[in-house]
């Protein structure tokens, strides 16, 4: 099992820098020289040289295989919100208060009884929906409910057939467009049911059991044969989805639609239906990322029968609440995503589980918690003015540039005037109280974080453009852990800027005076940091120089 010391600190801040944990590690091990080992001469072994101490004296923990540094402040920074979370959910605090909805949505997620004692009740609206579809303008308007944002851009699959993403246009830096991708794939990519090799054939076979499985749990009848048919409309949506390899180039992701072109262009979908469900029947502009997955499903609603579409969509909500649905259905999502795909073998504490869903439906919620026990307005200021007298240096440092034509100068000067760096947390944090959250409702809490978020985010094409605009995780709240504490930092080459998350700023700043090191590694960090978002904002997907200062796709210099 193989050992990772990071030797540099400043890669240690660039991966895995971890709030304050950085300080209580720094501590527990004293001298940065008890890392190394001097035996050794840096010109024959530097590795070794650098990290043999560290090796000579870690050992990995049972059930890992590796172990590093960037681990231990990972679980630091864990230990952390976990225990903020949970002291929320035993604390009384004032109801409509951040600490209140923080405390409850955790424990309506922890309270398994609960969820178990309620079974599958509380989808019985939704399936209701679902039952009453019996045309395609009812499935269009039914499937147009489902759009939701998703991870902010580059996906390769969203959670439903269609995933909206709302940011500026490729060519338009000043309004948000809704940018729409391919979705509605159960397994990850098209390729989980295109390949015909043996492994993928049998991974096919075994997606399938999980259907039955689920249809089961949720008493359909002949649940076989119906999952055979999810089976193979899915295989028809992904037949029409965009290959990975598309993603690597940005123009192709760039296809402007005219709303009043989507029935031409894609013909099957009643689309009139379908925009007015999804709350865009006014949006008269979109991008659409992969023309053929629009195209290919769309004329699906039309072709495919209407019974196998709506076993598709019973499966889908069925997984889609996974986690806030009695044991067996979870047992059951497990059993497929955990060990078969992700080769899992223990599904995670229902504790784990909670501190991600919680995190991710109320992000900000949890960052605001965090920042005013950790990282104060003074720390957050001394993280600016670091970040302001670089970009000072980088002007400095052009301006003076032998090589550089004054016409190259002058663009780079351009785009680093253009420059946005975040640092630490938003200065104006997302405004929870229209989101009501109730002890006891984990499946109803989720529910109402997903229309919040999906409100909060088409919100936004009513609204010009903002430069700073913080990242939340808009995807399923209960299936990842993202938030304005989770990361790192943010490049956001869209828009030309860095978005350094308090995990990485905070340690550098506070740490006490006899650790001098950090605010070093910390002025370090945030320059590779500046110099690869502007590098980033110049070249995605392999393509050199398509961005410019406001970040318009066509070629800069």
């Amino acid at each position: 099992m193989p050992l990772f010391r990071t030797r540099t600190r400043v890669v240690v801040f660039v991966l895995a820098s971890i709030l304050s944990a950085v300080a209580i590690f720094a501590s527990e091990n004293a001298s940065t020289q008890d890392d190394m080992d001097r035996s050794i001469k840096p010109g024959d072994d530097f590795y070794r040289y650098a990290n043999g101490g560290w090796l000579k004296t870690v050992v990995v923990p049972a059930g890992r295989t590796s172990y590093d540094t960037r681990t231990i402040l990972t679980e630091k920074t864990v230990h952390q919100i976990s225990g903020l979370i949970q002291s929320a959910a035993a604390d009384k605090p004032v109801k409509g208060s951040i600490t209140q909805k923080v405390g409850d949505y955790y424990a309506s997620f922890m309270d398994e009884d609960g969820i178990e004692a309620k079974g599958l009740t509380p989808l019985a609206d939704e399936r209701s929906k679902i039952s009453a579809i019996t045309n395609k303008t009812s499935l269009s308007a039914y499937l147009g409910s489902t759009l939701n944002s998703e991870v902010d851009g580059l996906t390769a699959n969203a959670d439903h057939i269609f995933g909206v993403w709302i940011n500026q246009g490729f060519q338009d830096a000043q309004h948000n467009l809704p940018h729409l991708w391919q979705g509605g794939l159960g397994m990850p990519d098209r390729e989980s049911y295109l390949d015909p090799s043996p492994k993928m054939a049998e991974l096919r076979a075994q997606y399938q059991a999980h259907i039955a499985a689920i249809l089961k749990l949720a008493g359909v009848a002949d649940a076989d044969t119906k999952a055979a048919r999810v089976l193979a409309l899915e295989v028809k949506i992904a037949q029409s989805h965009a290959p990975d390899s598309d993603a690597a180039d940005v123009f192709k992701q760039n296809n402007p639609w005219k709303r009043v072109e989507f029935s031409a262009k894609a013909p099957g979908m009643d689309w009139a239906a379908y925009f007015a469900a999804a709350g865009l029947s006014g949006q008269a502009d979109f991008i659409v990322w992969q023309p053929s997955a629009v195209t290919g499903t769309s004329a699906l609603v039309n072709s495919e029968n209407i019974e196998g579409w709506k076993d598709y969509l019973c499966f889908h909500l069925i997984e889609h609440y996974s986690s806030v649905l009695p044991r067996s259905v979870a047992a059951e999502d497990f059993s497929f995503y955990g060990k078969i795909l992700a080769g899992t073998e223990q599904a995670p504490e229902r504790r784990t589980t909670a501190i991600a869903a919680t995190n991710a439906a109320l992000g900000q919620a949890v960052g605001q918690l965090y920042t005013q026990r950790y990282f104060p307005p003074e720390a957050k200021g001394k993280a600016q003015a670091m970040g302001r007298d670089l970009l000072t240096a980088y002007r400095d440092r052009i301006a003076n540039l032998s090589w550089m034509s004054p016409q190259t100068k002058h663009k780079a000067l351009v785009k680093l005037a253009a420059f946005k760096l975040c640092v630490g947390y938003p200065d104006i944090w997302i405004d929870y109280s229209t989101l009501n959250v109730v002890r006891g409702d984990a499946f109803g809490n989720m529910r109402r974080a997903e229309a919040f978020n999906r409100t909060r985010n088409l919100a936004q094409l009513k609204k010009s453009v903002d430069p700073i605009e913080w990242p939340i995780n808009r995807r399923l709240p209960a299936r990842s852990l993202c938030s304005v504490l989770m990361l790192n930092f943010s490049r956001q080459p869209f828009s030309n800027r860095l978005i350094l998350i308090t995990r990485v700023t905070l340690p550098q700043i506070t740490d006490p005076p006899e650790l001098a090191w950090p605010t070093k590694s910390a002025t370090v960090l945030m320059n590779w940091e500046i110099v690869m978002t502007i590098k980033a904002a110049s070249r995605i997907g392999g393509q050199p120089k398509i961005w410019p200062a406001i970040t318009l796709l066509r070629q800069s210099w």
